[in-house]
């Protein structure tokens, strides 16, 4: 298999499993814990599964360079941290549908800062797959074809979600430049990540939760290791593949899998203009694959 394609499938399969997000979400709702309580699990557990994986197969991966910290500051912090934010409060004051659009203006961030920091071109065909993916994703979320309306509020605090959600493959990038393993930067990633959070979850509430009914702890842990360690690390092996603007694309598969386990799951209506949004996130991330040959 090619280079580009496998780093194409890893992303693919990060934006798939980011997509079963909904369905612990739904069930962690349900036993009445809140949006940030939420992140806060995922990152607290998927950082426990993933530092004990290193400990017991190597434990020289945990070794990182002090220089090198502001990678996985970055990556966990003013990525993960301010996303997860930004995100769920967009949720709030808004929808989940405007919150997923504006969500997936990421990969005009990546492309534009990819541009600037590491000389990626931004090719008409890149361009083309990026302003297809975005229609698509409004198309999905059912913003196009509604009357939805969105405070100035929401708005910005979606956009700097999409920022700081494109900051991960910039910071990323830069820890595997420095030769870094996907699986050192997903650790820190969700450490400091964790570190972060902590201070915004309602810690009773969880611990609650827990000792009320002892099975709530696998399926958190679930959470962590399905929504989180797995995707993160395929994303991040990803980009040791393709460049940053196009993994921000493929990935947007994210919402299109979110739908339609919605519809499958919990019986979600869904649409015809919804259906035409999926048609298109597929084409944008086909289109990656299109080569232009030049006589």
């Amino acid at each position: 298999m090619k280079k580009d394609t496998l780093g194409i499938v890893y992303v693919l399969i990060a934006g798939i499993l980011w997509g079963t997000m909904g369905i612990f979400v739904n069930y962690f709702d349900s036993i009445n814990l809140g949006s940030i309580d939420i992140s806060g699990i995922r990152m607290f557990f998927a950082s426990v599964l993933v530092i004990l994986f290193i400990l017991i197969k190597n434990p020289s991966l945990l070794k990182i360079k002090i220089k090198d910290i502001w990678c996985f500051l970055g990556s966990g912090l003013l990525s993960l941290m301010i996303f997860t934010i930004c995100y769920f409060r967009t949720i709030v004051l808004s929808s989940m549908s405007v919150a997923a659009v504006l969500l997936y203006t990421s990969p005009v961030f990546v492309i534009v800062l990819s541009l600037i920091i590491f000389k990626e071109k931004i090719t008409k065909i890149k361009a083309l797959s990026c302003i297809v993916c975005v229609a698509g994703t409004a198309f999905v979320s059912g913003v196009i074809g509604s009357d939805t309306k969105i405070s100035i509020i929401a708005f910005l605090l979606g956009v700097t979600s999409g920022f700081a959600y494109a900051l991960y493959s910039i910071f990323s990038r830069f820890a595997l430049q420095k030769g870094y393993p996907s699986i050192t930067i997903t650790a820190y990633t969700f450490l400091f990540a964790t570190s972060g959070l902590i201070f915004f979850a309602d810690i009773e509430a969880i611990t609650n939760s827990v000792l009320t009914k002892p099975s709530n702890c696998v399926i958190m842990l679930l959470s962590g290791l399905i929504t989180a360690v797995l995707p993160y690390l395929f994303y991040t092996m990803g980009l040791e593949k393709i460049e940053s603007g196009k993994a921000a694309v493929v990935a947007a598969v994210e919402p299109v899998v979110a739908v339609i386990l919605g519809k499958i799951i919990f019986d979600d209506p869904l649409s015809g203009i919804q259906y035409f949004g999926i048609i298109l996130v597929i084409m944008s991330i086909a289109i990656q694959n299109i080569k232009i040959k030049r006589r």
